[in-house]
């Protein structure tokens, strides 16, 4: 193979005074020939893992066998293969190595070649850094971090469970190949994985490398998505432009990292750059791996360390803006709220404490300071070295809200400029785009907005993007308005930026196709889904543009389809009384239309007009001059003519800063006093919100002087702001948050000249504003509720809202502002915060929209302390570790018809609270029903309504109610909100369902609420898995099983597939059983909606080939890992030892840090053995079933039986204890349920008259399992035991006893009294909805069971108790022993019953007691004319004579029997015993049966 090198074009990159890295295409035969040639060896040692190996492994083997016998060498060259992934690179993962070396007789002249991406590399190095003392290695790297990252450079290193790389050492290799072929197989996500690097060697290095990589992204992908044919690439004349533009980009990256390695290869101070984004990426990484790649944490740490830059005055924006674009581009996270992130569980533990506590062990540190390389631009650092960074600047980066500590700004006067407008940077975007020639933007708005602007034009390929003057200045060549679809499958995704969406939606209809097959599909976030956008399509269609809703009607996403033209031109006609950006939209593009267009806006009041014409001007400053009409008076009309024609780019155009976004910082020179000029914003401006100070901040009481280019405020005396009564903000309906703010703290009272009638004198109306319940939020209603948090009134009008101004020191101090990411709800209440102490703004991100550096401007620039504020997150999860407000009231939401109404009353009456229909108590508001509500204002109106008396119903019974909600209440997004901000933070909101034909068949004949309107559906899959929540309280599992994994599902039909799964999650199934197989990008989209349930991820091999040992069962594991909750694999045993490897692997994997619940067993009669050892979630038969649903699959008890005859399962021995007991039913109780489940206990009688030696020795044996304890003993075995219950010891008895085993193994004796929960769950199980909590309730006598039935009565919400007993003073003895909330009365005749008549009636003396005489009763006690409930726990006879007395009464009893009594309270000893749930229906027979025949 000597002419290997002959054809093989190689370019070669110096490092440590030699050419060691080689880079090229196909270079196989060049590095076998290279290698063999230069490093003699007795031995090559080839290690990969099983993912590398199946692409390259072969291709190795063959060329080293080939090229060893044709140069006739005596060598050997041997191969070994590990399991792929970061939990490898591990101690026992080295030693594995070593071991495998050693046991092939590998000497110090060895060669070690690591083939594959960094976790082989480092870990293979490490291995040659040590063996034998040093050998020597060779680095391939098969991925693209692993080329321009891990293996330059000579670091080798494994990772502990204290962080990654902790452990290794600097062993610089012989080689390094660089094949960028292997990319070819790389999946996309590990290419972007690999980008992330080279973005941050050109971030720290080269402005111009940086610009290439910012405006070629979809080039460089392209470079690896076409495979070489016939080793193209290999050399010069083969090599495609894509392969150069490849190569290029890596070995420019690789380069800069060799240059820094040869000056600083230890690591001293220059090498510090290269590790710019890992001190926080590497904090992050070590939460989220591997689920999480390094270069996506990395990426994230690159944002987050740009931020602090930015913080501390040294990086601008633009650069923050510029780098999060850039990697945005090649498909990388950068923030921790990616939903990538945000979506594993693991991210919970990504809190500044714990990051910040990572931090501690890097290698860059000084002792405790923590080291930060910091960039001072794109393409330079701060200093040639990381920087000291103290943790409160790196915690308040980390922090995901903020709090602005209220002060005198100490920067005042200030000075201070804005971004650039959103408005116009989105407009010029746009303009520039379909332009013809070259414009350079000045002052663009480095936002999120606008980053998605310019990814969805160059998606549509409209125009070219660079930058100049370090990222100030972009440079657009436009595109002449030829645009085209994107690739199939690429989706124009626009996150919640109205403006861009709404402009986007006609740039798109002028996307040409020649046969009309092709679309664009525009979508965005959640809110974006809610957003309107009718109006538009409906103006789009009826000029012949194909639009379909692809959710929603009137929302995104919309798929717009491609025609040969473009949209038509000619009349439109458009609604523009919701949003002006319709009519920008189409005036934007009108001149591309095929004729010229007549624009006539329709529907009434025109929208934020200032908007429009700004729109016209900048069209004019393009080229293209807009005519709108005049009537024959001389008005203008609403209707636009637009010419045919181009638009021609200016050399350059400089956009305003953003009138909106000044409000802000002149609101906070209002509001402290103190003054603020803005030197970018004055009379001249585009922008209605330019007018705010004058509008708004001067008859407030400010001194305001503008020029036609800057704005000065000063504010009066802190505290001294005047209300200004009627405003009207039309011309600046985003400005009206800022005024809302400043208007509640405006307590001086109206100027006579603006005084409104029947108001207070501190009333402020801001009307013009209806546009904005339709923005990022409904604004409205959200400044509403959160001014609400502070104290302050509101009122809402159709189309604005009255402030009530207060004296700002009778504000509540110490609210936390929930934002609905909306970054103008954010900046407003930070002027608020910046005097009210304690305010802490949620969501502090959501500012990126338009002005991402205002918390860091605000304290720069203007001079206030800004805080980092972490959230506590536990109240954030949909599950039982909730902590709500102690007696906080419930929620009830559900469809109508659900039964809300009958469970609330329940929920009321077991719980002693009050019951309240939010229904009647809006028809009481409005004095009319709520269908005639309905009938006369419509839904919307009434949704509304429902959403305004929500936060007062919830204000007024804020505890110890049950309110059931209106059947809709979840339609609009503020009462969504409020009731997820309850369910967080104050108390529970429950969803109840029924059985769809129940509620069909109800709402058929229910006719007092107005009419749905619409079809009620069932499903046959929602029927069942409803069916079954009824009927049972376990949780559920549900599964689709497809074909290839053992079920009857299509393997194919992915859609139906997760519409399936969507469904399982929305009915609340505890767990989803999801199939690894699946496209993982729609299980981790499912695994976003899952709230409360969990995802098991599984895998089903039926073949019989998955090993439990090979390196494949490592990659499933570690794909279920990453995906589901709980992991579930399933293989088939063909022999016994299976088993055994099975249980070893289970074993390994439980150990490991962060290790999740494991189902692992295999199938077939040999795989019974793992079905009895597996600890979660075992699938069993039963035996009713004709046939097991699984090969081998085993009932419940004969796992038990195994478990037993394994030694796993020791039998227990249980008692009853006391005298007389020969007839009791217990043993024949326990143990028909330990016979039907399988169990080897036994329950037998100890009879003994005292509790004596006996009784202490079998509590204290080792085989003791529990025991049972009736008279005499209930008080007197308490000495014997080490703890009593609650219950137990308020009761003052003790009838069951368990061992409980400690930490250590120590086994001490828990008494409980169970007798009380017998009583409720038999009453319970009669009838739920009989007691009240007025109720009465009679116990007859006053022995120990008499305490537990007050203890009953006192839990089922009884609010009078009464004693009756043959001797008074022992009735009045047990009253008094109750705390006075249980409201025990002891009786001396039953007199006061005729008054208070009981609902139950519950005795506890022994049945010969009432027969004999001993105590006799009357008719009074059962003289509730509604009837009740009574209990005898006396069940011999089964019908007693208190019984008896009460079914002769008029009113009906409903009895229940002591046997019933006896069953439930032995359930409860059952399962606090095994932790098993009783067989109850076997059970309850065979207690009948003995109970009859004896």
């Amino acid at each position: 193979m000597a002419s290997a090198e002959n054809k093989t074009d190689i370019k070669k990159v110096h490092i440590l005074g030699k050419d060691a890295i080689h880079c090229g295409f196909h270079l196989i035969p060049y590095i076998v020939e290279t290698v063999l040639g230069t490093l003699s060896s007795s031995a090559y040692v080839l290690i990969t893992d099983s993912n590398v190996a199946k692409f390259h492994l072969d291709t190795f083997k063959d060329e080293f066998t080939s090229q060893i016998a044709s140069k006739s060498l005596q060598t050997r060259f041997i191969t070994h293969i590990i399991p792929p992934g970061e939990t490898s690179k591990s101690r026992e993962g080295k030693a594995a190595i070593e071991d495998y070396l050693l046991k092939h007789a590998c000497t110090r002249d060895t060669v070690i070649l690591a083939v594959g991406g960094g976790v082989i590399g480092d870990l293979v190095g490490f291995v040659a850094a040590t063996f034998m003392r040093g050998v020597r290695f060779v680095q391939v790297p098969t991925t693209l971090l692993a080329m321009v990252d891990s293996s330059v450079g000579g670091k080798t290193a494994i990772d502990t469970p204290h962080g990654k790389n902790l452990i290794g050492s600097f062993w610089q290799p012989e080689y390094i190949f660089i094949d960028a072929a292997f990319l070819e197989t790389l999946p996309p996500r590990e290419f972007s994985n690999g980008m992330a690097e080279v973005v941050k060697t050109a971030a720290i290095w080269n402005e111009d490398e940086f610009a290439a990589l910012e405006s070629r992204s979809s080039e460089i992908f392209a470079a690896i998505q076409t495979p070489s044919q016939n080793n193209a690439g290999r050399d010069l004349a083969s090599r495609s432009a894509a392969q150069h533009l490849l190569l290029q980009v890596i070995v420019g990256s690789i380069s800069v990292k060799a240059h820094i390695v040869t000056i600083d290869e230890r690591e001293t101070g220059l090498r510090n750059l290269v590790n710019f984004g890992h001190t926080i990426g590497h904090a992050i990484e070590a939460v989220v791996t591997p689920q999480i790649l390094h270069g996506e944490c990395v990426s994230i740490g690159m944002i987050l360390e740009a931020e602090i830059a930015r913080q501390m005055g040294i990086l601008s924006q633009v650069a923050v803006g510029r780098l999060t674009r850039c990697l945005k581009g090649y498909n990388l996270p950068t923030s921790m709220h990616d939903h990538r992130i945000s979506t594993l569980s693991s991210s919970k533990r990504l809190t500044p404490d714990r990051l910040l506590d990572i931090m501690k062990v890097d290698k860059k540190n000084s002792g405790p300071a923590k080291k930060v390389v910091l960039l001072s631009r794109i393409g330079a650092t701060h200093e040639p070295k990381a920087t000291v960074v103290p943790d409160a600047i790196i915690r308040k980066t980390l922090c995901e809200a903020v709090s602005v500590v209220p002060g005198t700004p100490k920067h005042s006067p200030i000075s201070m400029a804005t971004p650039g407008s959103k408005s116009i940077s989105n407009r010029a975007l746009v303009l520039a785009s379909l332009a013809s020639g070259t414009c350079r933007l000045k002052n663009l708005l480095h936002s999120d907005d606008t980053q998605v602007m310019m990814a969805a034009l160059l998606d549509l390929q409209g125009a070219s993007f660079s930058w100049e003057d370090g990222g100030e200045t972009l440079v657009v060549i436009g595109g002449q308005g030829e645009l085209i679809p994107p690739p199939s499958g690429k989706e124009i995704y626009l996150g919640n930026a109205g403006t861009a969406a709404r402009f986007l939606t006609t740039v798109c209809a002028l996307v040409r196709s020649t046969d009309g097959s092709q679309s664009t599909i525009v979508t965005g976030n959640a809110r974006m889904k809610q957003r309107p956008v009718g109006p538009l399509v409906d103006a789009l269609r009826s000029n012949g543009v194909t639009i379909n809703y692809q959710e929603t009607e009137g929302s995104l996403p919309l798929q717009i389809t491609a025609s040969s033209t473009g949209f038509t031109g000619g009349h439109i006609k458009l609604a523009a009384s919701v949003s002006s950006q319709y009519v920008s939209s189409i005036l934007l593009c009108a001149p591309y239309a095929v004729e010229p267009v007549v624009l006539e806006l329709t529907g009434g009041q025109v929208i934020s007009q200032p908007y429009i014409d700004m729109t016209l001007a900048m069209m004019k400053t393009f080229g293209i001059l807009v005519t709108r009409r005049k009537d024959e008076s001389g008005n203008l009309l609403d209707v636009y003519d637009v010419p045919k024609g181009h638009y021609v780019n200016p050399a350059e155009y400089v956009i305003e800063s953003d009138a909106s976004s000044a409000t802000y910082p002149l609101a906070v020179a209002a509001i402290t006093g103190t003054t603020c000029t803005l030197t970018n914003i004055g009379s001249s401006s585009l922008q209605g919100d330019a007018g705010f100070a004058k509008a708004v901040l001067e008859p407030m009481g400010c001194t305001v002087k503008q020029t036609e280019t800057s704005t000065t405020v000063t504010g009066p005396p802190v505290g001294q702001l005047r209300a200004i009564g009627y405003v009207d903000m039309e011309p600046m309906t985003d400005a009206f948050l800022t005024a809302s703010v400043l208007a509640a703290v405006a307590c001086r009272a109206v100027t006579s000249e603006r005084t409104l009638e029947n108001a207070p004198a501190t009333t402020t109306r801001i009307l013009g504003i209806a546009n904005q319940r339709v923005k990022e939020c409904n604004r409205i209603r959200a400044i509403i509720d959160q001014l609400a948090k502070f104290g302050v009134d509101t009122k809402e009008l159709d189309d604005g809202l009255e402030i009530y101004g207060i004296d700002y020191s009778s504000l509540k101090e110490g609210t936390s502002i929930h934002c609905y990411d909306d970054h103008r709800v954010a900046m407003a209440f930070s002027v608020l915060g910046s005097l009210i102490p304690g305010t802490i703004i949620e969501e502090k991100r959501c500012v990126e929209k338009t002005w991402p550096n205002w918390w860091d401007d605000l304290e720069n620039k203007i001079g206030l302390v800004v805080e980092g504020v972490e959230l506590s997150h536990e109240s954030k999860a949909s599950t039982s570790n909730v902590k709500h407000e102690s007696g906080a009231s419930v929620l009830l939401c559900g469809m109508r018809g659900s039964g809300k109404t009958y469970i609330g009353k329940i929920a009321a009456a077991e719980l002693g609270w009050e019951y309240l229909d939010a229904d009647q108590y809006l028809e009481q508001t409005y004095n009319m029903t709520c269908k005639e509500f309905v009938h006369q204002k419509g839904w919307d109106a009434f949704r509304a309504a429902e959403s305004e008396i929500l936060p007062k119903i919830l204000n007024q019974r804020s505890s110890k109610t049950i309110i059931s909600l209106g059947g809709g209440i979840v339609e609009t997004e503020i009462a969504r909100e409020i009731l997820k901000d309850y369910g967080r933070s104050k108390g529970p909101v429950v969803h109840i369902s029924r059985d769809i034909r129940q509620i069909v068949a109800y709402l058929t004949v229910e006719t007092e609420r107005p009419a749905y309107g619409q079809e009620i559906e069932e499903d046959y899959v929602i029927l069942q898995l409803s069916t079954l929540k009824h009927m049972t309280s376990l949780p559920i599992v549900y599964t689709v099983r497809t074909v290839s994994q053992g079920g009857a599902f299509p393997d194919d039909a992915h859609e139906q597939l997760f519409e399936l799964l969507e469904t399982g999650l929305q009915l609340g199934a505890e767990y989803i059983d999801v199939e690894i197989t699946s496209p993982r990008d729609r299980i981790q989209l499912l695994s976003t909606h899952k709230r409360a349930s969990r995802i098991i991820a599984s895998h089903h091999d039926w073949t019989g080939r998955l090993r439990w040992t090979g390196p494949e069962i490592e990659d499933i594991y570690t794909t279920a890992s990453n995906l589901g909750d709980i992991i579930k694999i399933v293989g088939k045993a063909n022999v016994l030892e299976e088993n055994m490897e099975l249980r070893r692997f289970v074993q390994r994997k439980a150990v490991e840090p962060h290790a999740k619940p494991f189902i692992a067993i295999n199938l077939g009669i040999e795989g019974q053995l793992s079905r009895i050892l597996n600890p979660t979630f075992s699938p069993v038969t039963h035996p009713s079933l004709p046939v097991a649903a699984a090969p081998g699959q085993l009932s419940f008890s004969q796992i038990q039986i195994g478990l037993h005859l394994l030694g796993q399962l020791p039998r227990k021995n249980f008692f009853l204890f006391g005298s007389p007991i020969s007839k009791s039913p217990s043993p024949t109780l326990h143990n028909t349920g330990f016979r039907v489940l399988g169990l080897p206990h036994h329950y037998s009688l100890h009879e003994t008259s005292t509790v004596d030696d006996s009784v202490r020795q079998i509590i204290r044996s080792l085989n003791f399992g529990g025991a049972s304890v009736t008279i005499p003993h209930k008080l007197t075995i308490i000495p014997e035991l080490d703890n009593l219950t609650s219950a137990a010891q308020l009761i003052g008895a003790v009838n069951t006893i368990v061992p409980v085993q400690q930490k250590g193994g120590k086994i001490t004796l828990l008494g409980d009294n169970t007798d009380w929960l017998g009583i409720t769950n038999a009453i319970r199980a009669q009838s739920r909805d009989r007691l009240r909590p007025d109720d009465v309730g009679l116990i007859i006598g006053a022995g120990g069971t008499s305490r537990a039935a007050v203890y009953a009565l006192h839990e089922l919400g009884v609010r009078v108790v009464f004693i009756w007993n043959r001797t008074y003073s022992s009735a009045q003895q047990l009253a008094s022993s109750f705390p006075p909330s249980f409201n025990v009365k002891a009786l001396e005749s039953l007199d006061p019953l005729s008054v208070s008549p009981p609902a139950v009636v519950i005795g506890t003396i022994p049945a010969d007691a009432l027969a004999s005489g001993n105590l006799s009763l009357s008719s009074t006690i059962f003289s509730r004319e509604q009837g009740g409930i009574v209990v005898d726990m006396a069940y011999r006879p089964k019908i007693t004579s208190l019984l008896q007395l009460a079914a002769s009464q008029k009113a009906t009893w409903l009895p229940v029997y002591g046997i019933d009594v006896l069953l439930e309270q032995g359930f409860q000893q059952f399962l606090s015993w095994t932790g098993h749930r009783p067989p109850m229906q076997a059970i309850t027979h065979a207690v009948h049966t003995f109970y009859e025949n004896s």
